[in-house]
């Protein structure tokens, strides 16, 4: 029945633009449930909270309530010693979710959250078959839940998200949903990730793309802009309030519902089709927002992707073609793209070829200005011109020279 529903949930945003929830987590302990403990335990232990926070967003205008089970895979509740308790929370997040939509008379879906495991956390290196068996858990017991589709999000590792979506698409038949998260300051190459997340999953055969959380909600907005220019897929975004604030003795989001309803319009604008919010939003941000959005239909795609034909691939010329001499007639567009950090650069060459198709003028290289070690960005640019035929900016850093003053320059 899930399966079903879901892809009708699919065919649907195609038509009209629906609105998600918005964040558990923090609208947990917003209403006192204790910070030490993971948010998944309240399926069992406070299931009357859990199930009122589903109640408060459908009577907002939320179409699609968001299960809690972010953390349910077995690797995370192991730290909390609940590992053993997975299926019995999954199922009750599941049945919760689906007694607030009874509650309510909603015409409404039920959307399983899977969270990323990833490893920079664990304090023992997990191999590929210990990831992907925790995601398998998680998965299998949601579908057996019978949720209507699949949410994957906060996935700030292109890796670990691909890893996930191919569990998914191993074990169910439902429609799955990939969200990147862009968490780092210093991250300048979003959009160009967004480019290799859309190459990379669409050979998985997603069925929506999207973004969710990260370092501002106008960092989701742009990636939303360039999703729009390179796919067909539905897409999503799930903001959340920017960074929480210390307030009072605790951290508080501080981001007003009437200026997130506004970004809603924004992201819809863009091109996403599901839209709701992330960590700090809460009932009244969703109810704006639904009141903002009710039965707009989503922006037509300003830019499709372009099918290019093997033979028709974009060849090197010589010289390169001059971007430059669009100035003052037409805007310019450029994409920054970071080299790897390892010596695998297919990945980012791919993502190149796929902006080449899309037709963007040129390709920066980042400089490495934050010193992390990555394949040198005079090789990569050369290759992308080379194999993408694009033409790539070569920033170099000059470093600290000092002047006689003393004080140093850049």
């Amino acid at each position: 029945m899930g399966t079903q529903r879901g892809r009708q949930l699919m065919e649907r945003l195609r038509e009209v633009v629906f609105v998600g929830d918005g964040a558990m987590g923090t609208e947990l302990w917003r209403r006192g449930f204790p910070q030490g403990l993971p948010p998944e335990q309240a399926n069992l232990s406070a299931p009357d909270l859990v199930r009122a926070i589903h109640h408060d967003y459908l009577l907002a205008g939320a179409q699609i309530v968001t299960t809690n089970t972010f953390g349910a895979n077995p690797l995370r509740l192991q730290r909390y010693g609940l590992d053993g308790q997975l299926r019995d929370i999954v199922a009750t997040a599941v049945r919760l979710a689906r007694e607030a939509i009874a509650e309510t008379g909603a015409d409404a879906f039920v959307a399983g959250s899977v969270g990323p495991i990833g490893r920079l956390k664990d304090p023992l290196e997990l191999s590929d078959e210990e990831l992907e068996n925790a995601y398998h858990q998680l998965i299998v017991t949601l579908a057996e839940a019978d949720v209507d589709l699949l949410l994957l999000e906060t996935f700030v590792d292109l890796s670990d998200l691909r890893r996930a979506v191919k569990v998914a698409k191993q074990v169910c038949d439902l429609p799955v949903i990939a969200q990147l998260a862009v968490m780092d300051e210093g991250e300048r190459s979003a959009e160009g990730r967004a480019a290799l997340a859309v190459f990379e999953l669409e050979r998985l055969c997603i069925d929506g793309i999207g973004t969710n959380c990260g370092i501002s909600p106008t960092r989701n907005l742009s990636i939303v802009q360039a999703l729009a220019k390179l796919t067909e897929l539905p897409i999503t975004a799930f903001p959340n309030l920017g960074y929480a604030q210390y307030v009072d003795g605790r951290f508080v989001y501080l981001g007003e519902p009437d200026e997130f309803a506004r970004l809603g319009e924004d992201l819809r604008q863009a091109g996403a089709n599901l839209i709701g919010g992330c960590c700090g939003t809460t009932p009244e941000h969703i109810r704006l927002l639904a009141e903002r959005l009710r039965t707009k239909a989503p922006q037509p795609r300003i830019a499709r992707r372009i099918e290019v034909k093997p033979e028709e691939q974009p060849k090197l010329k010589s010289p390169m073609p001059n971007f430059l001499s669009k100035l003052w007639r037409k805007p310019i567009v450029i994409v920054e793209l970071d080299p790897p950090r390892g010596l695998n650069y297919e990945p980012i060459l791919e993502g190149a070829k796929l902006l080449a198709r899309a037709g963007v003028d040129a390709i920066s290289l980042g400089d490495n200005s934050l010193a992390s070690v990555r394949l040198s960005n005079l090789v990569m640019a050369f290759l992308m011109q080379r194999e993408a035929g694009v033409p790539t900016i070569l920033p170099i850093s000059l470093g600290a020279t000092t002047t006689s003053s003393g004080r140093n320059r850049c």
